[in-house]
């Protein structure tokens, strides 16, 4: 079976969250992907000095394109030491641009047709939050593909996300003998918070129909 081919936007904003999507993207990739990574100067910087001096000096916009080649080079090289190969990709693309983050990021996407957004979440909380917005809400919401979000559990300056409960393995165990008839072990199972019904593949036939497979 041929594997199809497919074009994954990368927002990278040096941080360790990108640096973690970035991770991602190589894990979902296949030797038929081709990585995105696009870099966003906010044009709402003091005085908008950025989006002056690149019109001053092209070569500025030149200089920045280089150093997010490099960066990706560098998780890239990164990632090979710790896998001990080199990542499965098509091609590797750096892009950078001045303005809103999200809709530079969704519109690159938009134009290459990608099949995916992958972008890092900060994970700001209350007032922060609120001020800032979060740019990978925003991406979500404009995207016309897929986008998946990565989040790092913790970070600093912050309070603790709430973690999750560790697997059960008597659940695992459960599962595994009952061949998923059981999804829970005695203890789960008590629990309301644990409640379900399943659904058998037959009862979504319509009521009354009759088998046309024959």
């Amino acid at each position: 079976m041929t594997t199809k081919p497919s074009i994954i936007v990368l927002g990278i904003d040096y941080s360790d969250s990108s640096g973690l999507a970035f991770e991602e993207a190589l894990s979902l990739a296949t030797a038929r992907t081709s990585l995105h990574a696009v870099h966003v100067f906010d044009h709402a910087d003091p005085m908008g000095l950025t989006q002056v001096a690149w019109q001053i000096d092209p070569a500025k916009h030149e200089e920045e394109t280089k150093k997010l080649r490099e960066h990706v080079l560098d998780l890239a090289r990164l990632h090979a030491r710790k896998v001990g190969a080199i990542p499965n990709l098509d091609s590797i693309y750096a892009h950078v641009r001045i303005g809103n983050a999200d809709e530079h990021i969704v519109q690159l996407a938009n134009d290459l047709g990608a099949t995916m957004i992958i972008i890092g979440s900060h994970g700001r909380r209350g007032l922060r939050r609120l001020l800032v917005g979060s740019i990978a809400e925003r991406v979500v919401r404009l995207a016309l593909c897929p986008v998946l979000v990565v989040k790092t559990r913790e970070v600093q300056g912050r309070a603790p996300v709430p973690r999750l409960e560790t697997p059960c393995d008597d659940c695992s165990k459960i599962r595994e003998s009952s061949a998923g008839e059981q999804l829970f072990c005695a203890e789960h199972t008590a629990r309301t918070d644990r409640a379900h019904l399943s659904i058998a593949v037959g009862d979504l036939e319509e009521p009354g129909s009759t088998d046309r497979s024959g």
